[in-house]
């Protein structure tokens, strides 16, 4: 009998009103249910793992991940999404086993998301579960069964993303060349379909509260393909999807970009600075990383050619937002203060070959500042704007980076999400709603 199988009917058992002993799945039984991720082979340079692998890089770097002080709030069980389970469940099941369940009659709604979380176990898909179990545990807090569950979910989910950072350390990264900090085509970039550019029609403007982005998003039902990464220092364990590595080598992950067949990984030395993208083949559905294809280092866009005296410690450009279509990946770059700081030479769309790591174009610089970018049947939607700067929303040719339209707004772009046709965008200070033509 299976694991997920042997789980059931325990629940099942105490579901019913009956009393047994809940040995129900410590975090190491339940993660060797799943096959271990295939390791990539390193396909450049030597075996030696890991970013410090790198052709030219300086020096290594300590290869233990980042961990949470002992003792600390990373140490509790948590709903999958970082939010706190309910204080009465925070007390951990006991390791090893054998604790006395006591019998918990759950309503049919309970039941039922139990039933999902079983079922999610056993397919693999442990942050699915974990969820399921979290919502159990918000009506049921004396439930130690579920308490149990959650808490084999939870580790269920670290043990495949910690297998996953081991195969994803074996494979080498590929440093990008400089790049030249202002337009230039060296190769177009292949394209699956284009047509005429989209034009954007505006349907409505108005203004915002400025902090009211999770409104914004759930008044329109809304959502982006970035799952919050755990973060080791707040405690948190965030939303990612199981199977997907959280370092690389030292470096934290930043940023996920979850696509259904793949995966665009954003790491760096802190979570304000992502420096590596590596791009995975990935089966949301399996809760496991299929393959590595391959880590680019972005370590030679960080500082442009000029800087403004005195603005050095701000103007470090870092890896904000990648897509990846037919080889080519896409990487918006820059940094966070005026764009004086720099002489302008900020806030960059560059498009590179995945395989090769070489530089196919470069965009003209203020184009892309938000905190993503669309690409969209052969063109790029994108949108930059400050304090004091002009605002605009681009559209940019995909194959050769040039601007192919712009629109104005009322302040910095922040967050572009197309939906039904629709493009809504929000920026600093005022949402709005484009038809995409």
């Amino acid at each position: 009998m299976n694991m997920a199988n042997a789980l059931r009917e325990r629940l099942l058992l105490l579901a019913a009103g009956g009393s047994v002993v809940a040995s129900a799945c410590g975090g190491a039984v339940c993660a060797n249910e799943r096959p271990a991720v295939t390791a990539p082979s390193a396909e450049r340079g030597s075996a030696a793992a890991g970013p410090d692998a790198a052709r030219g890089a300086s020096g290594p770097g300590p290869n233990a991940a980042p961990q949470g002080p002992a003792g600390s709030a990373s140490d509790e069980p948590r709903g999958v999404g970082g939010d706190r389970v309910p204080a009465a469940t925070l007390a951990r099941a006991p390791s090893g086993m054998d604790a006395l369940a006591v019998a918990t009659t759950l309503s049919a709604e309970a039941a039922r998301r139990r039933d999902e979380g079983l079922t999610a176990m056993g397919a693999g898909r442990f942050a699915d579960a974990a969820r399921a179990f979290a919502d159990v545990l918000d009506q049921y807090p004396g439930d130690l069964a579920a308490r149990a569950l959650l808490d084999a979910a939870l580790a269920a989910v670290k043990s495949s993303q910690d297998r996953a950072a081991v195969a994803l350390s074996r494979l080498a990264p590929i440093r990008v060349a400089p790049p030249p900090f202002g337009y230039v085509l060296r190769s177009p970039a292949l394209v699956a379909q284009q047509g005429p550019p989209p034009g954007l029609i505006k349907i409505s403007e108005r203004r915002n509260a400025v902090t009211d982005i999770e409104e914004w998003l759930a008044r329109n039902g809304l959502a982006l393909p970035a799952p919050k990464p755990p973060n080791p220092f707040r405690g948190t364990p965030g939303s990612l999807p199981a199977g997907l590595p959280t370092r690389y080598g030292n470096a934290l992950l930043v940023k996920a970009i979850v696509r259904p067949d793949h995966a665009l990984l954003l790491f760096g030395p802190d979570f304000s600075r992502a420096r590596y993208v590596a791009a995975l083949d990935y089966a949301g559905g399996l809760g496991e990383a299929v393959g590595a294809r391959a880590v680019l280092d972005f370590a030679l866009f960080e500082r442009a050619p000029e800087t403004l005296r005195g603005d050095e410690a701000f103007v470090d450009q870092h890896v904000d937002w990648a897509e990846l279509q037919a080889g080519v990946l896409y990487v918006q770059t820059g940094h966070s203060t005026y764009a004086r700081s720099s002489h302008g030479l900020n806030a960059f769309i560059t498009a590179v070959d995945l395989g090769t790591g070489d530089l196919l174009w470069q965009s003209q610089p203020l184009v892309a500042g938000a905190g993503n970018f669309l690409l969209r049947e052969g063109y790029i939607i994108c949108g930059y704007g400050f304090t004091e700067e002009p605002d605009f929303l681009y559209v940019l040719d995909a194959r050769t980076g040039r601007v192919a339209s712009r629109t104005p707004v009322a302040s910095g772009p922040s967050l572009l999400v197309e939906k039904d046709g629709r493009l809504f965008v929000r920026t600093y200070d005022t949402d709005y709603v484009f038809e995409i033509r």
